[in-house]
């Protein structure tokens, strides 16, 4: 029950960070997108603190406890501790003798984290999808750093297979309308010179994508 705890705190400070880093992204169209990026920040961090207060309980309790240290992981890298969320990662993998598609989720993150760049997340993010192709937060995750590298389609079919799974779900709803219209994480559509593909309109020009 704490590691679940952990997990649900720290599922909102992820998305709850993703949603700051977009609306501050897009402040220079409406520069009031700061001041809600800060809200979301803060709300964020409530929710990571909650979940290192979890998870180091969790693994206080039940020593041995894979997924505990991974959940002890995750909510260290978003509290800011990369040193010892590594540390805790290691542990982790000693104790599965395969990681678990949230074990890569996680993994992916920290690489993410300790880069700067949420497309580092991907080649993890990828084999967490593969290991578990209905876990949405590997998805979502896999998206974002698929369009960090520019790969609007390959994101554009990340995020469409989470809405044929669970219709509505307001944060895929989000990223495919970003998609569409060209706007942080994805990256600026461009006009296409009739006869070329969409995919490489779209992909034409870079972006920072975030986290």
């Amino acid at each position: 029950m704490l590691t679940r705890l952990a997990r649900a705190h720290a599922l909102w400070a992820q998305a709850l960070t993703f949603d700051a880093d977009d609306l501050a992204a897009r402040a220079a169209d409406d520069p009031t997108r700061l001041g809600e990026a800060n809200a979301k920040r803060e709300e964020a961090r409530r929710h990571a603190e909650t979940a290192l207060q979890r998870a180091e309980d969790a693994v206080r309790h039940g020593s041995g406890d894979a997924a505990a240290e991974v959940a002890l992981a995750d909510a260290l890298r978003l509290t800011g501790d990369l040193e010892r969320a590594g540390s805790r990662m290691s542990r982790a993998l000693t104790l599965q003798s395969e990681p678990s598609a949230e074990t890569l989720r996680v993994r992916a993150s920290i690489e993410a984290a300790r880069a700067g760049d949420i497309a580092s997340a991907r080649p993890l993010a990828e084999e967490a999808v593969a290991e578990d192709p209905g876990m949405i937060r590997a998805r979502l995750l896999y998206a974002r750093a698929l369009l960090a590298s520019n790969e609007v389609s390959a994101a554009r079919q990340q995020v469409d297979r989470i809405l044929q799974r669970s219709g509505g779900h307001g944060r895929a709803d989000a990223l495919r309308r970003a998609i569409e219209e060209g706007v942080p994480p994805a990256p600026p559509t461009v006009d296409v010179p009739e006869g070329e593909g969409e995919g490489e309109g779209e992909e034409a020009a870079p972006d920072e994508g975030d986290d």
